[in-house]
């Protein structure tokens, strides 16, 4: 039994770690999309994960073009509007996510319903307004307005002094490091006043003390 439990641990370690090797830049789709064709975007952004190898053909396509219009990504996609329990249940919106592999002229985002063109956005990556809008940027397209120690969605768990609050515990070094320095700050401020309030009742202390033997 442990055998097989040590076996698991092992299968799951691998699998996360073949997970963390193929994370690379990609654009990070989020869309809700209705019945009647209405598009909300979750949000549309330069991220680091692994790339979607695999979408089911259907009637939707989405289509990612450059800065000359140029198309560099063109996917047809199938969107259900129905959630498969028992028995079936009708979805309306359905939530559509997609990590694609970074080009760095992808500027706009197109989707069709078979010919029909219902959603279309720029693909804005920094705007430079001193705000991290975190629908569209983050630190990997505008590092300006998404600095890494501010929260954009993204974890960058690199070793660069820097914690990262979008990661989870135990995934930045740099986190590890800043809570022990935190906590080494408040143990030496604790002990400032431990050491102030054992000084103060020891002068309290020894006024008592020569009151008394003055009397």
């Amino acid at each position: 039994m442990k055998n097989e439990m040590k076996k698991a641990v092992l299968f799951i370690l691998v699998l996360l770690a073949a997970q963390a090797v193929q994370a690379e830049k990609v654009l990070s789709i989020s869309l809700n999309i209705y019945k009647n064709d209405s598009v909300d975007v979750n949000y549309l952004k330069v991220g680091e994960n692994r790339p979607t190898r695999y979408v089911v053909d259907g009637d939707y396509r989405v289509q990612l073009l450059s800065s000359t219009g140029e198309v560099v990504w063109n996917k047809t996609i199938q969107i259900m509007f129905m959630v498969f329990t028992d028995p079936p249940e009708p979805i309306d919106p359905s939530l559509v996510n997609l990590e694609i592999k970074y080009e760095q002229d992808m500027r706009r985002i197109n989707l069709y319903n078979k010919d029909k063109l219902i959603y279309s956005q720029e693909i804005k990556g920094c705007n430079l307004n001193g705000v991290c809008e975190t629908k569209y940027e983050s630190y990997l397209s505008c590092p300006a307005d998404c600095p890494l120690d501010r929260k954009d969605g993204i974890c960058i768990k690199n070793g660069d002094g820097i914690c990262d609050p979008d990661c989870l515990p135990g995934a930045d070094p740099d986190c590890a490091k800043k809570e022990q320095d935190e906590r080494g700050t408040q143990y030496l401020i604790s002990g400032l006043v431990i050491a102030v309030v054992i000084a103060a009742a020891f002068s309290v202390y020894n006024r008592r003390k020569k009151v008394s033997g003055a009397e």
